[in-house]
């Protein structure tokens, strides 16, 4: 039995009495939106309420009960393979994460190369600097003129 098939003979129980959902909810104690959710097929009612469900509705307990733990299975079927599903997806997303990461690491390679080339060019551009200044200095004595 399905979640829904489980909502469908209930709400026949409560049909069969005259109830309505508010009255059920009342006096199984729990909130009409609860009942409704539950004749819905969008849950199931919580395993201490099943005896006093069966009770106020007039039905078999034990056929209750197995009707509940049908439901409990095929939702727990519904749970694996959602479950199934979700390892799919994380195992597609780590492939990705570990796919970026090995690129990353090959960029971050190739950064610090190129870092270390660009600082040794750096350190070029400021000898070069340098001996200019130096080279002009000297032709400017050569030339009798002052240093600036």
């Amino acid at each position: 039995m399905t979640r829904k098939g489980l909502g469908e003979f209930l709400a026949r129980a409560r049909e069969t009495r005259d109830m309505t959902q508010v009255e059920l909810a009342s006096q199984v104690g729990v909130g009409s939106g609860q009942v409704s959710k539950w004749e819905r097929g969008l849950s199931l009612p919580a395993p201490r309420k099943l005896a006093k469900l069966a009770a106020v509705l007039g039905i078999d307990v034990g056929e209750l009960a197995a009707q509940f733990a049908a439901a409990g299975q095929e939702d727990a079927v519904v749970a694996r393979r959602e479950l199934s599903d979700v390892r799919r997806d994380l195992e597609f997303a780590l492939g990705e994460v570990t796919r970026f990461v090995d690129t990353y690491s090959e960029f971050h390679a190739e950064y610090e190369l190129i870092s270390e080339r660009v600082e040794s060019l750096t350190v070029d551009v400021s000898a070069i600097k340098q001996a200019i200044l130096d080279l002009s200095g000297l032709v400017l004595r050569l030339l009798g003129e002052p240093d600036q």
